[in-house]
């Protein structure tokens, strides 16, 4: 039975999932609950999740040869009011601390009523998307998210896609040179901060292209989970699944504020030129996932008459 916190009004917003299993459905339910008793939000919305299941096995292993968990990562939406005093990033903590007990991970994006049918009436893809496709999985009164304007042209979608990807894009390769000259030069702590620049710009990028979610947040850790609702290759490069690993990403993502604030302030060089390294890949991978999906914004133009002459076949 569905949990979710619904009030009878009538909504054109999806209140069902089509194939989150039941006891994903409650342990959702459950989090939005928490939530919403902790931050009095007006709406939630889900716009993704992800379920990795785990199978082990160990003969070695005599109290629990055999184990088998599933690790849930929702992605909601959280819109709250104007009460609200509390800063963006405090209610995130607040909603990731509330997520832990469950033993299930939360990739939150707040934002306030008003933002939101701000963004709606200029069209914000992002928004858009969310209020067509994402679950209401709570609603707290009758302050209704507006409904979007005409959806633009599939040209014009496409064209503006295309542009912010430039822009972005180029923005995170002069950082990237410019790291690489910094190195050259054995600058290495101007050169982690340019490196960590060219990461984020990356992945602003590939949101804005993907989803059309603009970020302003210099966290990497953030942006690359943000990122998972289309794609695990991105955060793949830094594979979090070890203290070392786990220690060269704090590095990079720290260098954004040690690099300009923080006294006697080194980097070793090895760890530059293996920082330098990772960030080519994933300049290399973004540039692949965004060929990727210019090729099915072509695939997917819908046919309209009369046919012009960019339409004609040689």
């Amino acid at each position: 039975m569905l949990l979710f916190l619904i009030p009878n009004l009538l909504t054109s917003m999806q209140t069902t999932f089509d194939n989150l299993p039941p006891h994903l459905v409650t342990l959702l339910a459950e989090l939005t609950q928490k939530i919403a008793g902790a931050i009095q939000p007006e709406k939630i919305l889900c716009y993704g999740y992800r379920a990795s299941p785990h199978n082990d096995w160990s003969c070695f292993t005599e109290d629990s040869p055999h184990q088998e968990t599933i690790r849930a990562t929702f992605d909601l939406l959280v819109i709250t009011n104007n009460n609200n005093n509390l800063a963006d990033h405090e209610l995130l903590q607040k909603i990731n601390h509330l997520a832990e007990p469950l033993d299930c991970e939360v990739t939150a994006i707040v934002q306030s009523l008003d933002s939101v049918n701000d963004l709606i009436v200029k069209n914000s893809r992002f928004l858009t998307t969310l209020y067509h496709k994402a679950v209401l999985v709570y609603n707290a009164s009758n302050s209704d998210i507006i409904a979007p304007p005409a959806a633009i042209s599939h040209e014009e979608a496409t064209r503006k896609i295309e542009t912010v990807w430039n822009n972005c894009y180029q923005t995170a390769e002069r950082f990237y040179k410019t790291a690489c000259f910094c190195l050259e030069n054995d600058w290495n702590e101007k050169a982690l901060f340019d490196l960590h620049q060219a990461t984020q710009h990356t992945c602003m990028a590939l949101l804005r292209v993907y989803t059309g979610y603009r970020s302003t947040t210099h966290n990497l850790f953030r942006l690359f989970a943000l990122i998972e609702n289309f794609s695990f290759v991105p955060s793949s490069i830094f594979p979090c699944i070890t203290s070392e690993e786990i220690t060269l990403l704090n590095q990079l993502n720290k260098a954004y504020s040690d690099a300009r604030y923080k006294e006697n302030y080194t980097v070793p060089t090895e760890t530059a030129i293996l920082l330098k390294k990772r960030v080519k890949q994933l300049l290399l991978v973004a540039k692949e996932l965004y060929d990727k999906k210019v090729t099915a914004l072509q695939s997917n133009r819908p046919t309209t008459f009369p046919l012009t002459a960019t339409d004609a076949i040689a």
